[in-house]
Parts: C-alpha cells; structure tokens; sequence
C-alpha cells in the first residue's frame, strides 16, 4: 500500500541507498563467481560422474495399479 510520496531530497537519498544496495549486491554475485572459477568448480569441466550401479530400467507393458 501507498501511505504517502516522496519529494526532492528524501527521494534523492532514498534512491541513492537503493543504488548501493544493489551495487553491493552486484559486487558480492561477482566475488562469488570469481571464488568458483578460482576453485576450479566450474561445472561441465573439471571432473566426470561414473555411476558404480546400472540404473533400473522400467519393463514394458506392466500395468500400473491403483
């Protein structure tokens, strides 16, 4: 709900704490992404997944039960 509207230079510093927040939310997404490559976590690179068990495979034709 709208209580009431700002003007002039409360509209001015609110906006202004809008902006950093967001520039620091930017700046933290970026370190973050810089950590995981530094690490070497980069997914679809780096390691490969081998299953030790075969899957189970569904039979054809069975009737479900309800």
């Amino acid at each position: 709900a709208v209580l009431g509207r700002l003007d002039g230079s409360a509209f001015a510093a609110m906006n202004a704490v809008r902006g950093r927040i967001h520039a620091e939310r930017d700046m933290a997404a970026d370190h973050r992404v810089g950590r995981r490559t530094r690490a070497g976590v980069d997914r679809g690179r780096g390691f490969t997944v081998e299953r030790r068990t075969p899957r189970r495979v569904a039979v054809a034709g069975k009737a479900v039960q309800q």
